[in-house]
């Protein structure tokens, strides 16, 4: 009984949702979206997506119980140098932070130690200062491992967003940089951080005027140089790719297989990622499941 009711509101809800859309199809664009995005998240309520534990992805957490173990957030950088140096023992494809290293690392006392000292030679001073420097510790485990730092993009010029790309784009049809949404500086990390790292990648997100999130930016445009997300850096990163394929109906009277005009598809190593027009995905989320979550405080243990 209880299956048959659910079908039953099931199907009572898909019929009302057409039966609008066949009413309001003249109605504006901002009330069709409104009624789509209903419907998007009832589906999203009824069937959330399984979660699949043999895909090979978990999230390394920065949670309390670490926090309580490590120390206050932000860790120093010697902490996050011995995470990488800890998930590269244990073999990962690609590990990328959602966490901004825009500023320099603040001195510890053995830095502020070693500023002090006086030392025979100004290389001794050098190798001091290089063994108690967390941002110089951070790169030399960055440097020749999968690793991919995170940016912000704003809509502000300003910043520290100068950095050279990571990776190629190739554009199939019209270049996508009209359809993508664009922004004008940013925040990147610190160059001796970048410079070692094999992928950048943005970690803004798209939040409806509800200010719910249901997509994804793949690809923004940022001061006309084409951007990857964090998301398609690290998938590019744990491949080996160089670089990206973009897929694009143009404005020529020409539309792409679905009907529609801007961004068809990403092509990263393998991996063909279906997208709206604008480079965004919608996300079908999964219910919050511990078993996909590592404490941070654990990948520190032995």
């Amino acid at each position: 009984m209880r299956k048959r009711q659910w079908w039953w509101s099931y199907a009572l809800v898909v019929v009302v949702a057409y039966a609008l859309t066949v009413v309001l199809s003249t109605a504006p664009t901002p009330l069709r979206g409104e009624l789509g995005n209903f419907v998007f998240d009832q589906y999203q309520r009824w069937l959330p997506r399984p979660s699949d534990l043999e895909q090979p992805v978990r999230v390394v957490n920065i949670d309390d119980a670490s926090i309580q173990r490590i120390g206050r957030w932000p860790w120093p950088r010697q902490t996050m140098a011995a995470i990488v140096e800890a998930l590269s023992r244990a073999n990962v494809a690609a590990v990328g932070f959602d966490v901004l290293f825009s500023e320099k690392d603040q001195p510890s006392d053995d830095v502020k130690a070693c500023a002090q000292r006086a030392f025979r030679t100004a290389d001794q001073a050098a190798h001091c200062a290089e063994r108690v420097d967390g941002d110089v510790a951070f790169a030399n485990a960055i440097a020749g491992r999968p690793i991919v730092l995170g940016s912000f993009f704003t809509t502000v010029s300003g910043g520290n967003s100068e950095f050279k790309p990571k990776a190629g784009f190739a554009f199939i049809g019209d270049a996508p940089n009209p359809f993508l949404n664009e922004f004008n500086g940013g925040l990147v990390p610190i160059a001796v951080l970048a410079d070692p790292a094999r992928g950048l990648g943005f970690l803004n997100w798209l939040p409806d005027n509800d200010r719910v999130i249901r997509r994804v930016p793949l690809l923004l445009d940022v001061n006309g140089e084409v951007q990857p997300s964090l998301v398609l850096e690290m998938l590019r990163v744990a491949q080996g790719s160089s670089s990206y394929v973009v897929k694009s109906a143009g404005s020529f009277g020409q539309t792409s297989e679905r009907g529609s005009v801007g961004v068809e598809a990403i092509k990263v190593g393998d991996a063909v990622i279906p997208s709206q027009a604008d480079g965004s995905v919608r996300v079908w989320f999964a219910k919050l499941d511990p078993r996909r979550s590592i404490p941070a405080w654990k990948v520190l243990e032995p």
